[in-house]
């Protein structure tokens, strides 16, 4: 197994933590919830590094459900409610705020951030629930899986990327995990033709 020896916390460690990612260093991410910050931790289950996303944010309120590490460790993170995405290094020191706020009338939550070098993709409720982005905060396409399972996005929640490049996303409502190939254009359409 990963781990040698289970490492509970301390139940005022952690308090609803929903989301975690791994870096290729071996650094364990955790978003942790309702105590508005993101943890790195070593896989003796030791807090390395801490970030409070009350004071980054400016909002005492900020849901944050996701945490995704990039290739070159960089962590990314959302606010639930208000649609911004936000980059760290692999030391959890903000590089920048990337604002999709401005979608607000078609996004509801940001539930997940998935980055690549070039792209993020975002899982949220609204009208279109999978989205391609770029690091501007511009919405450039909606990724459609409805033509390969004949069925929409029901509230997918988290984006994998597998070995061979194709993209896992768990559409929690659906029940059930949908698998992409690497070039998602061929299930995507420019945000721009999508119906109001």
């Amino acid at each position: 197994g990963l781990l040698k020896h289970y490492k509970k916390f301390d139940e005022s460690d952690l308090n609803d933590p929903q989301d975690m990612d791994i870096s290729k260093s071996g650094l364990i991410y955790v978003a942790d919830t309702l105590n508005r910050r993101i943890l790195q931790i070593d896989l003796n289950g030791k807090i390395i590094n801490q970030v409070d996303m009350k004071i980054i944010s400016d909002n005492d309120r900020i849901l944050i459900k996701t945490v995704s590490v990039r290739n070159d460790g960089a962590v990314f993170t959302a606010d639930f409610d208000n649609c911004i995405v936000y980059e760290f290094n692999s030391e959890l020191k903000k590089v920048r705020k990337i604002d999709f706020s401005s979608y607000k009338i078609h996004i509801n939550v940001l539930r997940s951030v998935f980055a690549l070098n070039d792209i993020l993709l975002l899982c949220t409720r609204g009208k279109s629930q999978v989205l391609m982005a770029n690091y501007k905060g511009k919405i450039i396409r909606s990724i459609n899986c409805k033509k390969k399972s004949g069925l929409d996005w029901n509230h997918p929640v988290k984006i994998c990327r597998s070995k061979d490049k194709s993209f896992i996303i768990a559409d929690k409502e659906n029940d059930r995990i949908v698998s992409l190939d690497k070039n998602l254009k061929s299930y995507s359409t420019p945000y721009d033709n999508i119906n109001e």
